[in-house]
């Protein structure tokens, strides 16, 4: 049975990850009670095809609502499925190689292969435009070095996907592709100017919103030029009045794992829960231990009851998204 009440909307913000190739008692309670959004898959998830079919069935008969299954299926380093004939090449390999129509193509069939197993939703592609030094935590994962270059490759896949049966979310809000400390160890701080940012980081990013996909994913970085004391995933500055008032994006934001050292080594729970209410990401991913989960479950649903005005507008755009999840 679901569960009721003030705050507990905000739930369904939270995509949870979880350990082994069946669910844990753990996630199948939250989710028999609505009091998750859905789930990410990891390698550790993945079997065979028929297993993750029938996992992600499982995970959809258990919730009363349209439940998120996600994934990282960009190609190259990050792809969490390696059966044959599912491997892509790395972005930047694929921008160098292919004509738009091959790559529109790749990710059609990669959006189809993902529906056919029950994943509605991957985490793909990679928005950031490549500072070009190796020494860069995104490297291959771009598409290129120009905001061409990206807006050239990633929206024909893009398109590809949607065509496939499967949302894109395109990453990292507003442009993580010149830092080198990568968030899962520290929080990264970027000093590059607002004109380069408008000029080369934000392109890809404004191309993708012009084209009406309904998804994006944050970054965990401080850009210091928009709000030196937050990183974009928490901060109002971004994705209030830079994402949706200037580029005017309508559709849902998703968090970057906020169990990832730039996030959990600055925060606690209950200032994640009480920023993100007040206008962080709609959507939470947290991947850490189930306890954890659990703490960063119920900080949710209190921020959402001592604020429940704030996060009003939140909780329509996820409802609203996840009616939007395509069915296999």
């Amino acid at each position: 049975m679901p569960v009721n009440g003030k705050g507990t909307e905000h739930a369904r913000r939270l995509i949870f990850s979880f350990r082994g190739t069946t669910l844990t008692p753990f996630l199948r309670e939250k989710l028999e009670r609505g009091l998750a959004g859905g789930v990410i898959l990891f390698s550790g998830n993945i079997e065979s095809p028929d297993q993750v079919r029938e996992l992600t069935t499982r995970v959809r008969s258990l919730s009363p609502y349209p439940v998120i299954i996600s994934i990282d299926q960009e190609g190259g380093r990050v792809q969490r499925i390696r059966w044959d004939g599912w491997v892509l090449p790395s972005a930047r390999e694929m921008g160098k190689t292919m004509s738009p129509r091959e790559i529109e193509q790749r990710g059609r069939h990669l959006g189809r292969k993902l529906s056919e197993v029950g994943v509605n939703v991957n985490f793909a592609p990679v928005l950031d435009v490549s500072g070009g030094d190796e020494g860069t935590v995104i490297g291959d994962r771009s598409f290129g070095e120009t905001p061409e270059e990206v807006i050239r490759c990633a929206l024909p896949f893009s398109e590809g996907l949607s065509r496939g049966g499967v949302i894109p979310v395109g990453k990292h809000f507003p442009g993580h592709g010149v830092t080198d400390v990568d968030s899962h160890v520290e929080l990264p701080r970027s000093s590059i100017s607002r004109e380069e940012l408008q000029q080369v980081h934000l392109p890809p990013f404004g191309a993708f919103v012009r084209r009406g996909f309904p998804a994006l994913m944050t970054a965990h970085v401080v850009y210091e030029a928009l709000d030196p004391e937050r990183p974009a995933t928490f901060s109002r500055v971004i994705l209030e009045d830079l994402l949706r008032e200037k580029l005017g994006f309508q559709g849902v934001t998703f968090s970057d794992d906020l169990k990832m050292a730039a996030v959990k080594s600055n925060y606690s729970f209950r200032e994640i829960a009480e920023m993100t209410v007040e206008g962080g990401p709609d959507f939470l991913i947290f991947t850490g231990p189930e306890e954890e989960q659990g703490e960063l479950l119920e900080e949710v649903i209190r921020a959402g009851r001592r604020k429940p005005e704030a996060g009003e507008r939140i909780i329509q755009r996820v409802l609203r998204f996840l009616s939007l999840l395509p069915r296999p």
